[in-house]
């Protein structure tokens, strides 16, 4: 029978190597979202986003939704800005998160454990 400590040392280990899988180096990247108007040099309702690792193994995206749309935004090697909504005197809810994917394996992608809460202001 294990001994309490080594059952804990095998969690933590196992833990450790679901941090590990789920959280590449590879899946570095940027991304910003410019609610409404505040950022034109980008677009309305715009997000910016960059693959800074920028490998071939790994596929960085934005996943948003509002009330209009559920859709995705890849991200390049290169920054460039994507409008999701014209803009206009209304306020709508706003989700998105991080997301990454292994392309040598089949399966789920991975996404950040939680929502950013934000806003769309369109017609």
């Amino acid at each position: 029978m294990l001994s309490r400590l080594r059952v804990i040392s095998l969690i933590l280990a196992i833990f450790g190597a679901l941090l590990v899988v789920t959280t590449p180096a590879g899946a570095a990247s940027e991304i910003e979202y410019h609610p409404g108007d505040e950022d034109l040099t980008h677009g309305p309702n715009s997000f910016t986003v960059q693959d800074l690792a920028c490998n071939d193994r790994i596929i960085v995206f934005v996943w948003y939704r509002w009330e209009r749309a559920s859709d995705t935004i890849t991200a390049t090697c290169s920054a460039h800005d994507e409008s999701i909504a014209p803009l206009g005197p209304n306020a709508y809810p706003l989700k998105w998160r991080r997301c990454w994917a292994d392309i040598r394996s089949i399966g789920t992608p991975h996404c950040a454990p939680t929502w950013v809460d934000d806003t769309v202001y369109t017609t």
